[in-house]
């Protein structure tokens, strides 16, 4: 059963407003094309590109990293530029010295440090400390207030 018809069949008979979010605006925007007379008003509470847009901007999951990872190494760049947070990483940067810290993480992954950060189950159980690691400092970098603990996490 398709979203339009899922309205039809059990919808409130007076008005229904649909919610996207995030992959769900896809969704919604597809149910705009189909112009249910139920339907009176849409949200979109996430970008996304479809309609006419070129296959390079196409909305896809498989891109996500890539734009994810864009927006991580801006991030940690931005140290560099800080006096007070590039003092703490020397001359080799927030950058490398993260990129140590995870190699050191996988060379010793019954260290104490690597059996706390794969204890908190950020990924998949047998994934490596590094990428359990990454995956709690990209969860981090969502929130504006939490992304200013990497940098202390790195240099710990």
């Amino acid at each position: 059963m398709d979203l339009a018809s899922f309205i039809s069949d059990y919808g409130n008979d007076f008005s229904t407003t649909v919610y996207g979010l995030k992959y769900g605006s896809l969704w919604v925007e597809r149910l705009m094309h189909l112009n249910p007379p139920e339907v009176t008003g849409y949200v979109f509470d996430g970008p996304t590109t479809t309609s006419g847009a070129a296959l390079e901007n196409f909305y896809n999951v498989s891109s996500l990293n890539v734009a994810s990872s864009e927006v991580a190494d801006a991030f940690l760049d931005l140290c560099a530029e800080d006096s007070e947070c590039n003092a703490h990483f020397g001359k080799k940067g927030l950058k490398a010295t993260l990129a140590h810290l995870k190699a050191r993480l996988d060379n010793n992954p019954t260290s104490t440090c690597a059996k706390l950060v794969t204890s908190l189950e950020y990924g998949e159980k047998t994934d490596p400390p590094s990428m359990a690691l990454q995956n709690i400092l990209g969860t981090l970098l969502g929130d504006m207030t939490m992304r200013t603990l990497i940098p202390p996490i790195v240099y710990m």
